[in-house]
């Protein structure tokens, strides 16, 4: 069983999935950004991914997240 997420987690989680693992934001985006692409505020962006990296299921890289095998897994899981 893996630790639940909240939903601002879930939400930038499912995206990774979608877009491959990979999305071009990470915790100095702009947050007229991460607002039209998240719809959530900054603060919000940053705790989630923070949550995310804490888990090991994301990376925060220059400029994009990813996702990890860890993160990987737990889509199979699913």
């Amino acid at each position: 069983a893996h630790e639940r997420l909240d939903d601002d987690g879930e939400k930038i989680f499912n995206l990774l999935v979608e877009y491959e693992g990979e999305l071009p934001f990470w915790d100095k985006s702009s947050p007229e950004a991460i607002k039209e692409v998240f719809n959530m505020s900054k603060g919000a962006f940053k705790r989630a991914i923070g949550h995310l990296y804490k888990q090991r299921l994301i990376n925060i890289e220059t400029g994009k997240i990813t996702l990890t095998r860890k993160g990987w897994t737990r889509v199979e899981e699913k």
